[in-house]
């Protein structure tokens, strides 16, 4: 019975997040932020800048400042009792004292079971003490732009000054992935510690199995879990070229159903079949012809000489691109190349979603002929000015002489 309540379950929500994909789509986590990276844009928030419990979502940070106070990531160090203090109410990765593991194994430790031992045991062997560390983290923060956090432990028990926001969550996570070692270790399902004694899983990986979820648009992932934080995870997906981040809090941990993972597969789902990268302009398209003053070439053709694409929905029709130019309305040989002549404003349902600066890529050449007759002209009509006013001194003249002999 339970196999054919858990096919049920597999089958009903399938079915479900394919509608949810076509359409729209709701989520049982309170608090969500998804970024994409390409686009270095947040597309989605639910509450994302309320502070809140973060659970073990805390462990990305205490991963990466620990990442980046370890010079060897292969050194062996041993695992003393005092890691274990303050860890009664976490999930533990299955280190033992006395066991001499790499720190390679306690970031796999840390982030892939969640073992708050491991997170200790990095506090510790980095910075001397968890105190320490923890100023390190908050410090990390500050420097990070996180202005919705603080830290007070490193594994994310929940306290009243412990807290972030999906938001922050979101800006961490973007620096975290950018270090390889953090990638390395965040995209992971398995992995054998050193001394072949634990072979750990990603807890994503497990609730895929348990549950029967398709769950490979997850590509990394941090869960976590207390009881004021509720269900969280934060997530990668990169999916035909795109990086999306996704970072989420408080679904029900009580339905005995794993709505943190599903909402990440619910949202993944959508836009990756809703939303792709479009061409909004070709390579090669004529943007704006402009005529030429003082110079044998008369016009000067503008083309685009890159293709620009733009991440959009999927019912984009490109018959609604327009394109306005804005700039000089003719040129000179005083334009010079490499100047930006103008710009192109590109338009989808005339609103402006992209630019194109128009750049003069050739000088132009000057013709003598007809600044001779541009300053003809001017020296004529100089010439005839001071005709004007010449005619006009020798009138006053004679009529002052007129008046002289009247007299």
């Amino acid at each position: 019975m339970k196999k054919v309540a858990i096919l049920l379950f597999t089958l009903t929500f399938f079915l479900n997040s394919q509608v949810l994909a076509k359409e729209n789509f709701t989520i049982q986590s309170k608090n969500a932020s998804l970024y994409l990276l390409n686009e270095d844009k947040i597309l989605y928030s639910k509450n994302a800048d309320e502070k809140i419990s973060i659970a073990s979502l805390t462990k990305m940070m205490t991963a990466i400042v620990a990442i980046e106070h370890i010079k060897d990531f292969n050194k062996k160090v041993t695992i003393t009792s005092d890691v274990f203090v303050g860890t009664e109410e976490l999930s533990k990765a299955g280190f033992m004292v006395g066991e001499k593991v790499t720190y390679y194994d306690l970031l796999y430790g840390a982030l892939l079971p969640s073992g708050g031992e491991a997170t200790n045991a990095l506090a510790i062997n980095t910075a001397g003490s968890v105190k320490k560390f923890v100023k390190w983290m908050n410090d990390k923060a500050k420097e990070l732009g996180m202005k919705n956090s603080h830290f007070v432990n490193t594994s994310g028990l929940d306290h009243k000054d412990h807290y972030s926001t999906m938001n922050d969550m979101i800006i961490l996570l973007k620096y975290a992935y950018a270090n390889p070692v953090f990638k390395k270790v965040y995209t992971t399902d398995y992995y054998t510690t050193s001394n072949k004694r634990l072979k750990l899983q990603s807890l994503v990986s497990k609730y895929a199995q348990r549950y029967g979820l398709n769950a490979k648009k997850i590509t990394g992932s941090k869960t976590g879990f207390t009881d004021d934080a509720g269900l969280c995870l934060a997530s990668v997906s990169e999916i035909d070229g795109l990086t999306y981040m996704l970072a989420t809090c408080h679904a029900n941990p009580n339905s005995g159903k794993p709505y943190q993972v599903l909402d990440a597969i619910t949202v993944y789902n959508y836009y990756s079949y809703n939303y792709k990268y479009h061409t909004i302009l070709e390579k090669g398209k004529d943007l704006v012809t402009l005529p030429i003053k003082n110079s044998d070439k008369k016009q000067i053709s503008f083309k685009a000489n890159k293709e620009i694409k733009k991440y959009m929905k999927n019912d984009f029709d490109k018959s609604k691109l327009t394109y306005e130019y804005n700039g000089y309305k003719e040129l000179t040989p005083d334009n010079k190349k490499g100047e930006k002549i103008g710009t192109v404003a590109i338009k989808y349902n005339n609103k402006k979603i992209d630019s194109y600066d128009i750049i003069l890529n050739e000088d132009i050449e000057s013709n003598l002929f007809d600044k001779v007759l541009e300053c003809s002209g001017v020296v004529l009509a100089g010439f005839i000015v001071f005709l004007i006013v010449l005619q006009y001194i020798f009138n006053f003249f004679n009529k002052n002489k007129e008046g002289e002999y009247a007299e």
